[in-house]
């Protein structure tokens, strides 16, 4: 029992049931590095949360001592740094933003110029 429906058949050849940045209905032609950029920066958001509730574990933990509990945080800054450095490199694949729409910021909201 197959059902495949036209407007899904690109997340099916993608194999990623998440809409991502070309199946957005905003009217803007996407290039494939903004389909890259979505990909890469999905888990690294997965990571990001996990390392973030990781840290509120181990700082709540009554049976760590001080040392351990400092070691754990030290390890989980560096997964954090990691992420963040990642999020720079990857906002960066496609030059200044070539395949990207043109936007403008006018108080804090995000519109097309």
């Amino acid at each position: 029992m197959e059902m495949r429906h036209e407007d899904t058949e690109p997340l099916a050849v993608r194999g990623d049931s998440m809409p991502a940045a070309d199946d957005a209905p905003d009217g803007f032609d996407y290039g494939p590095h903004d389909q890259l950029r979505h990909d890469l920066k999905t888990p690294l958001t997965l990571i990001a949360a996990r390392a973030y509730l990781l840290a509120r574990s181990i700082r709540r933990s009554s049976s760590l001592t001080d040392g351990e509990r400092g070691t754990m945080l030290d390890g989980v800054a560096a997964i954090e740094e990691a992420v963040r450095t990642m999020v720079i490199t990857i906002d960066g694949i496609g030059g200044s933003g070539g395949d990207a729409p043109q936007r403008d910021t006018f108080d804090g909201d995000t519109a097309p110029l």
